[in-house]
């Protein structure tokens, strides 16, 4: 049996689109064009390679993309520390995630899971996957395993320079958040707060998945998971939001954050204007390349 899973957005750091209704909605990110850019060129030669498999005879997989959840979610940055890493910053996200439940808001909505037991079905997958590459001209998915392996090493560049900068800020939250909570100010650990305040934390509960049936191959939905809080981690949560705003940790976490983002992109500058004209070629070329049916 094969399980065919095709996340649209694979790794995390691919996730890099403007985050419409979350924290970071008014962020200025210098690397945005190219970070999306090479989430919807992956997303495009995804389309492109399933309509190859539907034209060959098994349109599961487009049924499959049909299946992605529509809702948003949080997003994170190869140079930007998303504030809801944190935690809740305002009392909605402690209403919706608690303290601790913060990381489910960046679960990114995927495609369902194909499940076959037909050879011949792995055959065309196959083939599809030859037929785009020779049309690109290269393996297009080790050119997306190289980006991830970038931008995974340059936001561990980014957020290692930015955690010593932000100390004092995180000290500051802490402070106030063992204060309205009544923790030792010495001894206040974000991680394991629920637990100093005898808090059980809460389930994070996955939907029950739909399972369609198409020619005798399963296309099976994978919703997102949804973290479900009691009253008193909500209250809680809600003391750590109202210290964000009173110490205004938002607008300070992304001022902290501009001069080592110049100083990231500045080094890697040269790769990043290297993996901007990888996209651009490729998607001239993807734009140029019609699907057609294969035969294995």
């Amino acid at each position: 049996m094969n399980r065919f899973s095709f996340s649209l957005l694979a790794v995390s750091v691919l996730a890099l689109a403007a985050c419409s209704g979350q924290a970071d909605e008014d962020r200025s990110e210098p690397v945005l064009g190219l970070e999306t850019g090479i989430v919807d060129l992956r997303i495009a030669t995804l389309d492109a390679r399933n309509d190859c498999v539907r034209l060959s005879g098994y349109p599961q997989m487009m049924h499959a993309q049909a299946m992605r959840p529509s809702e948003e979610h949080a997003r994170r940055g190869m140079v930007y520390w998303n504030p809801l890493e944190s935690g809740p910053m305002t009392t909605s996200y402690a209403e919706q995630y608690g303290l601790v439940g913060v990381v489910t808001a960046f679960e990114e909505p995927v495609p369902g899971d194909v499940i076959s037991t037909d050879a011949d079905f792995d055959r065309t997958i196959q083939a599809c996957d030859e037929q785009l590459n020779t049309a690109i001209g290269e393996d297009v998915t080790a050119g997306f395993a190289e980006w991830t392996e970038f931008s995974d090493s340059v936001r561990d560049e980014f957020l290692g320079l930015a955690v010593v900068d932000a100390g004092d800020l995180i000290a500051e939250q802490e402070s106030c958040f063992a204060k309205a909570v009544g923790l030792p100010a010495d001894d206040v650990d974000f991680s394991s707060a629920l637990e100093q305040l005898a808090i059980t934390e809460g389930p994070t509960v996955t939907p029950d998945s739909t399972v369609a049936v198409y020619e005798g191959i399963e296309v099976v939905e994978r919703p997102r998971s949804v973290y479900q809080p009691s009253e008193d981690e909500i209250e809680v949560a809600r003391a750590f939001a109202q210290c964000s705003t009173e110490i205004d940790f938002v607008d300070r976490l992304e001022e902290l954050q501009e001069p080592i983002r110049a100083t990231v992109l500045e080094t890697h500058g040269q790769e990043i204007g290297q993996f901007a004209q990888w996209s651009n070629t490729t998607r001239e070329q993807l734009d140029g390349y019609t699907p057609t049916a294969v035969t294995t």
